[in-house]
């Protein structure tokens, strides 16, 4: 239905510009009717939720379950998108000023308690995947190449289900679950906008809708 809203809105945009130039006499497209696209809910964890997620990986001592814990920390805790997560190098992680820096513009900070656990993870954990001593990624697979968005996606998925949260759960959950936080902290929303790397503020207002009351 977005799509067909997408493209509803461009075609009346052209066909506007069409007799605002001249170069028609009438608008084929003025009473075209635009669909209404349904807003989805936000979907958000409490912090208990979030610990029961966590939970899952710290049940398995693997060398993948040792890295999915620190992305699960590091999503909860920057609000960064899963695609990039999983494009991050180890360069990316600054431990001596305690942020991620996702580009020349953009700095995420983290908590001192995150950055032992990541400090941690670049001198041990990761290690453990690394079997060319030139990759740079900061989380691999067990082949020891960059673990990709498809693979975090379902490795996601698969421990929400298991701790009880429902199918529902993403990354993006974790995202939506920084945002709202940073706003019940008292985070201002042009703070949060440059946090979350929105290039409009419009987007950044979402996280002021009420939450989803639970059944």
């Amino acid at each position: 239905m977005a799509t067909t809203a997408r493209k509803v809105a461009s075609a009346k945009s052209f066909f506007r510009f069409m007799v605002d130039s001249g170069r028609m006499k009438e608008n084929p497209a003025q009473n075209l009717p635009s669909p209404q696209v349904r807003k989805r809910a936000l979907k958000f964890l409490s912090p208990p939720e979030y610990q029961k997620l966590l939970a899952e990986p710290a049940k398995l001592s693997t060398p993948e379950a040792k890295r999915d814990a620190v992305m699960l920390e590091l999503l909860y805790a920057t609000g960064l998108r899963i695609s990039e997560l999983v494009s991050l190098n180890v360069e990316n992680i600054d431990l001596e000023r305690t942020c991620v820096r996702i580009d020349s513009k953009r700095q995420v900070p983290f908590d001192h308690r995150l950055g032992l656990i990541l400090g941690n993870f670049l001198r041990s954990d990761r290690l453990d995947l690394l079997y060319d001593e030139s990759e740079q990624a900061l989380f691999l697979n067990r082949r020891g190449k960059r673990l990709t968005r498809q693979g975090f996606w379902q490795i996601i998925k698969g421990y929400a289900s298991r701790a009880g949260l429902g199918g529902g759960v993403t990354p993006q959950t974790l995202r939506h679950s920084f945002a709202r936080r940073k706003l019940q902290n008292g985070v201002e929303l042009s703070q949060l906008q440059r946090l979350l790397g929105h290039a409009y503020i419009s987007s950044t207002r979402i996280y002021k809708q009420p939450a989803p009351r639970r059944g």
